[in-house]
């Protein structure tokens, strides 16, 4: 298995670090994504908690997009059952701040907004909306209830004194509002990045946020259980 040729490295900002982020941030620009994401599992985050993570968002006049992603020490052997990476299909690996990276595979379909409508009115199986491999798997899993909905934004910014641009991401679930920030850069990149990026964080006197920011949202998200449509 080819080693991932591009890590994300994510610095989560401790909630209650939120005002001080915001005060340190440029403007925001006029400029940004927007969208609302949805997250399926099983109470507690059972699969979650086994590295697998499905996802499906919802942009505004934009197909949506549906992913299938499996984190961590099952990646490899997933990668190697379904084959080379395609734009739908990532090897990529994931590193928090202060952390190791972990390997991340994941199968992504651009299902239309109707389609994503269907599956969280109960009309189609979750999945209906996404690439047939990881249909199958969802269906395998059987049923699944529902996380969200997290309303969310996502931009670019040059910090003051740090070199290049990263990305923001801001999420709002219930009364939780977190905000990450990240970017994608080569491997061989990633250690010294991540050191960068969490020492001009700490001088900005900004706490990292323990465990995964999507962790974190779910725990604090309103669930329920999916209903189940017809297969199509």
């Amino acid at each position: 298995m080819p080693a991932s040729q591009e890590i994300e490295v994510k610095f989560a900002v401790e909630p209650g670090d939120l005002s001080a982020v915001l005060k340190a941030l440029p403007p925001e620009p006029g400029k940004g994504e927007e969208y609302t994401v949805h997250f399926f599992d099983r109470q507690p985050l059972l699969l979650f908690g086994k590295g697998l993570i499905v996802r499906m968002r919802q942009r505004s006049e934009k197909t949506g997009d549906a992913t299938f992603k499996v984190r961590g020490d099952d990646a490899a052997s997933t990668f190697k059952q379904f084959g080379d990476v395609t734009k739908d299909r990532k090897l990529e690996g994931d590193q928090n701040v202060g952390a190791k990276v972990k390997e991340s595979f994941s199968i992504t379909s651009e299902p239309p907004l109707a389609k994503i409508a269907d599956v969280l009115a109960g009309a189609v199986r979750l999945s209906a909306a996404f690439e047939p491999d990881a249909a199958r798997l969802l269906d395998a899993a059987g049923e699944l209830g529902m996380y969200g909905p997290i309303a969310a934004r996502k931009w670019k910014v040059k910090l003051a004194g740090f070199d290049g641009k990263v990305t923001v991401e801001w999420w709002k679930t219930g009364a939780v509002e977190l905000i990450e920030l990240s970017d994608k850069v080569a491997a061989g990149d990633a250690g010294g990045f991540a050191n960068a990026l969490g020492e001009h964080m700490q001088l900005l006197g900004l706490s990292q946020l323990l465990g995964s920011k999507t962790e974190f949202a779910l725990e604090n998200s309103d669930y329920r259980p999916l209903v189940v449509g017809p297969k199509v």
